[in-house]
C-alpha cells in the first residue's frame, strides 16, 4: 500500500540508465529501497541489473529463476552491497564458503595423492 505522497516505484540509475521497479518488490530485500525513491550505481553494469532485479523479487524464491552460485557470486555481490540486499549477502557468504570448502577437500585429496605417490616410488626403487 502507498502512502499519500509516496510512489509505488522506485528508479534505480545504473550507469544513466534507467529502471522502474515497484518499490514494494525492493523493499523486503533492499534496505536502500525504504529510505529513497532513487537509487544511484553509477558503477554497476547495467547489462546486469535483469540477473540482479530477478534476485530482489519475491517470486524469485518460488520458482525456477538463477539461483546465486560460483559462476555469478562475484557479479552478484558487489550490486547486493550497494543495494544493502543483507539476506542476498548471506546467500553468497554461504556460497563463498562451499566453495572455500571445496578448495580445501580438493588440496587435501591432492596431498593425500601426493603422499601415496611417493610411497609408490619409494617401494618400486
Amino acid at each position: 500500500m502507498t502512502l499519500p505522497g509516496q510512489s509505488s516505484r522506485i528508479i534505480v540509475v545504473v550507469r544513466n540508465h534507467i529502471f522502474h521497479p515497484k518499490k514494494s518488490l525492493l523493499i523486503p530485500f533492499c534496505n536502500v529501497a525504504r529510505y529513497t525513491h532513487r537509487i544511484d550505481l553509477p558503477n554497476r553494469d547495467p547489462e546486469e541489473w535483469p540477473l540482479v532485479a530477478a534476485f530482489l523479487h519475491p517470486s524469485h524464491y518460488n520458482s525456477n529463476k538463477p539461483r546465486i552460485n560460483q559462476n555469478n557470486v562475484d557479479m552478484l555481490l558487489p550490486w547486493f552491497h550497494d543495494l544493502q540486499a543483507m539476506f542476498l549477502i548471506k546467500q553468497c557468504d554461504k556460497v563463498y564458503s562451499q566453495m572455500i570448502n571445496t578448495s580445501k577437500a580438493y588440496a587435501r585429496n591432492q596431498n593425500q595423492l601426493q603422499r601415496a605417490f611417493q610411497v609408490l616410488r619409494c617401494l618400486l626403487i
